[in-house]
């Protein structure tokens, strides 16, 4: 699989993470100088987190935001009295081919696996995790039979912990995206374009792009038994003294909830990935296809122009 280079930065923040502002400002001819304005949101939840996102607006004061689900909207503007536009997540710019090249490529029976990750509050330690992650690997290579292809998609900040889970399998191994890499979205599409069908032992963003590219998804019921780690949680965000710690740590303990994940998305379990549906329709609501905006809507939500930049710039000392 001929896979784009990573082109890794200094400035993985906000709308800049994994190229999608630098792309746009080449497809646009922006000054590369011109710095967002809007803290884009790049991620997908199956649920709302009000407490986490009441701590973005803290370390993002200044900034307006771009969110994709209406009720994270209405979420926002109870904390900030910057602008809160509604518009899709930055994915929805490259599965339309609008900042990517279309490609067309025989994905017939081909099966990607996208494993969880390492989580940053989580109580898992390696020996746990890997022993998860082999006996998910194990149970879908069983059935290699019924695919021409397996690939295991592995986020970067996990490619050395893998070799002691593939072991002895003749597994391709892709490495997946990272949000200081300028390439990632064209990278993650390309990767996308190769397969008929994913698999994941957990919920992320990863679901709703590569089903919103047709590609059938699905669910292993041996989820990840994520632990949160309180303490991790009230280290990092005690230094912000407005932040609801005990509200941050409710968060993280409905979002890691394995029961609520498996009632929420109910529709996407299937132990043989061979059983999964299409369901580009769901998915591109969930990225938020509904708020469509054009590239130019994308430039002047970021104050990509000097007129806004100026007016920031004078914002900043106030």
């Amino acid at each position: 699989m001929n896979l784009i280079e990573y082109d890794l930065s200094s400035n993985g923040q906000g709308a800049n993470r994994y190229g999608f502002s630098l792309d746009l400002k080449k497809k646009l001819g922006v000054n590369r100088y011109y710095k967002p304005l809007a803290d884009w949101d790049h991620g997908w939840t199956y649920i709302q987190t009000p407490n986490i996102d009441y701590y973005k607006v803290l370390i993002s004061n200044k900034l307006n935001f771009v969110v994709s689900n209406k009720e994270k909207a209405s979420n926002l503007r109870e904390y900030t009295s910057n602008k809160v536009s509604l518009a899709p997540l930055p994915f929805y710019y490259y599965y339309n081919n609008i900042l990517t090249q279309r490609l067309r490529i025989n994905n017939k029976d081909r099966l990607l696996i996208m494993p969880a990750k390492t989580l940053n509050f989580a109580n898992l330690n390696n020996k746990t995790f890997i022993q998860y992650q082999k006996t998910f690997i194990e149970n879908i290579i069983e059935a290699k039979k019924e695919f021409k292809e397996i690939a295991i998609c592995i986020h970067n900040n996990d490619i050395k912990i893998w070799d002691n889970i593939i072991g002895k399998n003749k597994v391709t191994i892709i490495r997946g995206a990272d949000p200081i890499d300028n390439n990632s979205y064209k990278r993650m599409y390309q990767i996308f374009s190769n397969f008929e069908y994913m698999i994941t032992n957990y919920f992320g963003s990863h679901i709703v792009y590569a089903a919103s590219m047709g590609i059938k998804v699905s669910l292993n019921s041996q989820l990840i038994d994520y632990k949160i780690d309180e303490n991790k949680i009230k280290n990092f965000y005690s230094k912000f003294k407005k932040v609801d710690v005990k509200g941050i740590t409710s968060d993280y303990y409905d979002l890691f909830n394995t029961k609520e994940i498996k009632k929420k998305l109910h529709f996407l379990f299937f132990e043989n990935p061979k059983n999964a549906k299409i369901l580009s329709d769901w998915a591109k609501k969930e990225i938020g296809h509904n708020y469509e905006a054009s590239l130019v809507d994308a430039k002047n939500l970021l104050g990509f122009n000097f007129k806004d930049q100026l007016k920031f710039g004078i914002k900043k000392f106030i």
